[in-house]
């Protein structure tokens, strides 16, 4: 569901907007770092329907797929977010193991390389490139070069944006290179 609800997250939406335009260098610990926040922040917009949750104090499961890339970003993420909240919500980092399903994640993060992961329809699927996109996940969060230096720079497929247990933020839904995959 798609909606143009935006409530005090304000901060987080120029937090989030800030990230997006970092410029990312070669440094692949600077890009893991900027990666972790846009996760983070990615939670404060997007609100999930009551039964996402199997209890009313359940946290908010963010999922990494499994690779060597995944386990310093699920690392970075959780030194970034130790002891904070989303939404009234405690955070679980979760690495996800080979073969491992996602249905129990909020948000999973594939990284290029990852095999695909079943999630459910509470799950928003995050990915790294375009090719990924064509085929799997809502948001894709791409590296693209420009001169001497690269930014990450987010795209999103509508459709699946909208077929989604959860709802986003009209804030995040302006940050978006909207995509149409070809099949």
């Amino acid at each position: 569901m798609v909606t143009g609800r935006f409530s005090a997250w304000a901060s987080a939406a120029s937090t989030l907007l800030l990230v997006c335009s970092l410029a990312v260098h070669a440094d692949s610990e600077r890009e893991t770092t900027v990666r972790a926040a846009f996760l983070f922040r990615l939670a404060f917009f997007v609100e999930w329907t009551p039964d996402a949750f199997p209890e009313p104090a359940s946290p908010l499961r963010l999922c990494i797929g499994h690779g060597a890339f995944a386990d310093e970003l699920a690392r970075t993420l959780f030194e970034q977010t130790r002891g904070r909240t989303v939404q009234g919500r405690a955070l679980d980092i979760h690495g996800l193991a080979r073969g491992e399903a996602a249905g129990g994640c909020h948000i999973v993060y594939l990284a290029d390389g990852t095999d695909a992961i079943a999630g459910s329809d509470y799950s928003l699927v995050v990915v790294e490139s375009l090719p990924q996109l064509e085929h799997e996940g809502a948001l894709a969060l791409v590296r693209e070069h420009g001169g001497n230096e690269a930014r990450l720079v987010f795209y999103g497929v509508r459709d699946r944006l909208e077929q989604g247990q959860f709802t986003v933020s009209s804030k995040l839904l302006q940050l978006l290179r909207f995509h149409q995959p070809r099949g």
